[in-house]
C-alpha cells in the first residue's frame, strides 16, 4: 500500500515551506548595499532538497517507513486470502439455504472489515510520512542556522527562492555533512549505551 504523501525530499520546495521567501529574500538583500563599500557580504545558499536526500537519518527514516509499508501490506494480504476462503467456501452452499446466509453475512462483514483496515493503515502511513517530513525540515533548519553562525554568514538563501545571488556559495553539502557526522555520534552512543544482547 503506497501511502499518498510522498517520501522524496522534493517535498522540501520552496512553495511549501515558505511562499513569501522571495521577497523576503528581496528585501533582506537590499539592506546590505548601504554598508557596502566596507565589508562584503558573505552569502550562504542551500538547496534543501539536496540537504535532506544527502541525509543518513533521512534514509534510515525512508527505510523504516518502506518496513512498516511492507508489514501493512503484508497484514492486508492476509485478510485478503480470508476473504477469498469465505468466497470459495459459499460456492459449496445452496442459495437461499442457512450455510449460504451465514456465509454472505460474514463474507460482507470481512468486506467492510478489511475496506476499514486498509483506510486505516493508508491514514497512519501518510501521517508517519508527514510527520517525518515535518522532524526533517525543522532540523534541516536548524542546522543551516548553527552553520551559518559557525561560519560568519551574513544570510542564507533558499535555492529555490532565488535565481540567482552573487557571490554566494552553496553550502548545502556541508550542512549535510555536519548534520551525518552528528547523527554518526548519536548512533554510536546509542549503540554503546545499549545493553549487550539487546
Amino acid at each position: 500500500m503506497k501511502p499518498k504523501h510522498s517520501l522524496s525530499a522534493s517535498a522540501f520546495s520552496c512553495r511549501r515551506l515558505c511562499p513569501i521567501f522571495s521577497v523576503a529574500v528581496a528585501v533582506i538583500l537590499s539592506a546590505f548595499p548601504a554598508a557596502a563599500g566596507q565589508n562584503t557580504v558573505k552569502i550562504g545558499i542551500v538547496d534543501l532538497s539536496k540537504v535532506v536526500e544527502n541525509l543518513h537519518s533521512w534514509r534510515d527514516t525512508k527505510t523504516s517507513l518502506s518496513a512498516q509499508d511492507e508489514k501493512a501490506e503484508k497484514l492486508l494480504a492476509e485478510q485478503k486470502k480470508e476473504l477469498q476462503r469465505i468466497q470459495d467456501e459459499l460456492d459449496y452452499f445452496k442459495p437461499g439455504s442457512t450455510g449460504h446466509q451465514k456465509r454472505r453475512s460474514e463474507l460482507a462483514a470481512r468486506r467492510r472489515e478489511l475496506a476499514e483496515l486498509s483506510s486505516r493503515l493508508r491514514q497512519s502511513l501518510v501521517d508517519l510520512a508527514e510527520g517525518s517530513l515535518e522532524d526533517a525540515r525543522k532540523n534541516v533548519e536548524k542546522a543551516v542556522r548553527d552553520y551559518a553562525a559557525a561560519n560568519d554568514f551574513d544570510v542564507v538563501v533558499d535555492a529555490r527562492a532565488v535565481l540567482y545571488v552573487a557571490g554566494g556559495r552553496d553550502i548545502s553539502l556541508k550542512v549535510a555533512q555536519e548534520m551525518n557526522n552528528r547523527y554518526k555520534e548519536v548512533q554510536a552512543k546509542d549503540k554503546s549505551e545499549r545493553p549487550k544482547g539487546k
